[in-house]
């Protein structure tokens, strides 16, 4: 199994922060389905914590 982000994203104001990537997920080298990753995250006492994580997944349409 091997997933490959790709054109990864990410926004940050203050305390609070988002991730976006494109990937494809592989299995034995072959792409099963691809999609779009997100991350939602906050920052507490100086440390980055995931709030939050959605994907999409679909099997047509991957451009590997």
């Amino acid at each position: 199994y091997e997933e490959r982000l790709r054109d990864v994203a990410i926004d940050i104001d203050g305390d609070i922060a988002m991730m976006w990537a494109p990937y494809d997920f592989l299995i034995d080298g072959k792409i099963d389905h691809c999609g779009v990753d997100h991350i939602d995250l906050v920052r507490q006492d100086a440390r980055w914590k995931i709030m939050n994580i959605t994907w999409s997944e679909r099997t047509t349409g991957c451009t590997g």
